[in-house]
């Protein structure tokens, strides 16, 4: 743990760092391939802060596959092969980082692909225009998570980050962790449900975060 120590923090915090470097990016894209990363980078980070997926499940995904959408919505399907449990899980991608992949998806995956034949699959492409390698997504988002917010978080870290921000929300939220983390049994939840201080039941996580966004601005 003492690796970690600092390096926790809040998914709303990661939230809007992803969100922040995405917003900056969309005017650079004219100018520079490096911005069109930087976007890819920021959708990568909101994404995670509100669905903290396994980095083999975030580099697997695929358009058309485990990423499907429409004008309303965003759905993931993890396949079992990918999940931590062993088991398939499909999800909505929740609004504040679904207007950030449509983004990536709407401006700056079309320029990567570009870059080679334009037929890849995979969701987060390379400068390249290559899938994004496995072994780079994770210095990628904690370069970008260090650039953005002073603290490097490395992609695996957002699943402590979920679940640190909902014990410390009410203990009815820490209740939410297994689902949110993918745990088969209640172990974890337990161990962060003691550390909870605030008793207020019934929150979804992803409306959670937005409140707890919208409160440090």
């Amino acid at each position: 743990q003492s690796r970690k120590h600092g390096r926790i923090l809040s998914s709303a915090v990661l939230l809007e760092a992803g969100l922040e470097l995405v917003e900056a990016s969309v005017p650079r894209l004219n100018h520079s391939l490096f911005a069109a990363t930087d976007l890819r980078d920021g959708a990568m980070i909101a994404l995670l802060a509100l669905m903290p997926m396994r980095r083999r499940a975030l580099a697997g995904l695929e358009l058309g596959s485990s990423v499907t959408l429409n004008e309303d919505l965003i759905l993931i399907s993890i396949p079992e092969g990918l999940s931590k449990t062993g088991l398939p899980w499909e999800a909505e991608v929740p609004p504040q980082a679904a207007a950030a992949l449509r983004t990536y998806l709407h401006n700056a995956r079309p320029l990567l692909a570009r870059r080679n034949q334009g037929t890849e699959p995979g969701l987060w492409l390379s400068r390249q225009g290559n899938r994004l390698r496995y072994g780079s997504i994770g210095p990628c988002i904690a370069r970008q998570t260090l650039r953005m917010t002073g603290t490097r978080v490395p992609p695996h870290f957002f699943r402590d980050a979920a679940a640190t921000t909902l014990a410390r929300s009410s203990p009815e939220s820490a209740r939410l962790i297994r689902g949110v983390l993918g745990h088969r049994g209640f172990k974890t939840a337990e161990r962060h449900y003691i550390h909870a201080q605030t008793i207020e039941a019934g929150r979804d996580y992803a409306s959670l975060i937005a409140r707890l966004k919208e409160k440090s601005q």
